[in-house]
């Protein structure tokens, strides 16, 4: 089942709709439960939505859970801090929200996953309702590449890895992932169009493309900006 894909090619658009679509997603869900979950991506495809979601009038924050997609192994200080982005672009900018759920980069590697992946075990069997995920020009999506090992966890929920490059890293899983109840993919870039096709392709090797491998879940919606 292919998700449903938006194109933009100007960055308003794209950025007022994503926004909107987890506005209306969040708003329905407090209709049904007292707090929503909802994991984020750190790069620069989200910024221009959570710099939108930011304005948002409707979205009651203190009702809202938010947790951290993935992490370089990075003092949150850094300028590569997935966590400093978020923090400037959205939590600085928001009423304050119910809770927010991050990867404590002070503690050893193994630690800090460890400690994320306790946080997530303890919600039970849907850590997320809603995660949100970028993806790379390689089709890699959270800190999960392309061939990695860490495409093959099967029971935890928040593990360390490295990039291509041996950056060391922290993320949510597949399990994580796909438990979740919608997944949106905000995803920046011309450079990308080639691996978007890609993802549209029926069949072939999808354990290639750690994007693609998400597409299996049931509600997935892809916006992306052409530029």
């Amino acid at each position: 089942m292919m998700p449903l894909i938006y194109e933009y090619e100007k960055l308003e658009d794209y950025a007022q709709d994503a926004a909107a679509a987890i506005e209306d997603f969040v708003n329905l869900k407090l209709e049904e439960q007292e707090s929503v979950s909802i994991a984020l991506s750190g790069g620069k495809s989200p910024i221009a939505v959570y710099r939108a979601l930011a304005k948002s009038k409707t979205i009651d924050w203190d009702k809202i859970e938010l947790f951290m997609v993935d992490e370089r192994y990075v003092s949150q200080n850094s300028d590569q801090s997935n966590f400093r982005m978020i923090e400037q672009e959205l939590l600085s900018k928001i009423a304050p929200i119910k809770f927010f759920y991050g990867f404590n980069t002070d503690l050893p590697l193994e630690k800090a996953a460890e400690a994320y992946d306790q946080i997530l075990e303890a919600r039970g069997n849907k850590a997320f309702d809603l995660v949100l995920l970028g993806m790379g020009e390689d089709g890699h999506t959270a800190s999960l590449f392309p061939e990695s090992e860490a495409l093959n966890e099967k029971t935890k929920l928040a593990i360390s890895t490295h990039s291509p490059d041996k950056m060391e890293r922290l993320t949510i899983t597949l399990p994580a992932i796909l438990s979740a109840e919608r997944i949106l993919f905000l995803i920046q870039g011309k450079q990308k169009k080639t691996m978007l096709s890609k993802l549209q392709e029926q069949g072939g090797p999808e354990e290639k493309i750690p994007a693609k491998m998400i597409l299996k879940h049931p509600h997935v919606e892809l916006f992306f900006l052409n530029h």
